[in-house]
């Protein structure tokens, strides 16, 4: 009998310690991947302004006036509906997610995908794509002032480089101010419907 007993906690405590290295190899699996975001964050943002940046380029390559600001307004107007989604899924409450999750709501286990990894989603969305997308619209402001300097001279070569920038970061900080407060009032609806567009590729 006390064989069996000595047998039995030996047992145990080898669970015990099986337990334990497990969950101690999972919070060092978790350190890891913690440690090589800022460098997955680098490459990202490094790759993302090199393959807008050349689609940017041959857009522009002999291209007008008209064509290089409908450039910078889609640019803009991206980057706005990324920083919405950014600011959403950080304002966002996950409790209705779970209840639609359960009736195997299309969208639902996408949205609560993107809430678990919020300060994830809120960086690649605004400190990323968002942050790119301004530097490049100000990139293509100078690539407007090139064109328009050709034909002017005296005050307006010193104001219209000076004008095009301050109407490109008006524009950018204005709508951000605007739309960070729709997406405040909206997070839930907002989330849902970025879940519904990613189940479209994948379950959930």
């Amino acid at each position: 009998m006390r064989a069996a007993i000595e047998v039995t906690f030996f047992i145990l405590e080898e669970k015990e310690l099986e337990v334990s290295e497990t969950s101690r190899r999972k919070k060092r699996q978790k350190k890891s991947r913690k440690n090589l975001w800022p460098l997955a964050v680098f490459f990202l943002a490094f790759a993302l302004s090199v393959g807008f940046s050349l689609a940017a380029q041959l857009i522009m390559t002999g291209s007008v006036l008209a064509v290089a600001l409908i450039l910078i307004f889609v640019l803009l107007l991206i980057s706005i509906v990324f920083d919405i989604i950014g600011v959403a899924v950080t304002k966002c409450d996950d409790k209705a997610f779970f209840a639609m999750a359960s009736r195997k709501v299309k969208g639902a286990k996408k949205s609560l995908f993107l809430l678990r990894n919020a300060d994830r989603v809120n960086s690649i969305c605004c400190d990323i794509i968002g942050e790119v997308l301004s530097i490049l619209s100000g990139a293509l402001g100078m690539v407007i002032v090139g064109i328009l300097l050709v034909n002017a001279n005296g005050v307006w070569e010193i104001m219209t480089p000076v004008l095009i920038g301050a109407a490109i970061t008006a524009m950018t900080a204005g709508g951000k101010a605007v739309t960070k407060t729709i997406a405040i009032k909206k997070a839930h609806g907002i989330v849902f419907a970025v879940g519904r567009i990613l189940s479209i590729f994948g379950k959930g």
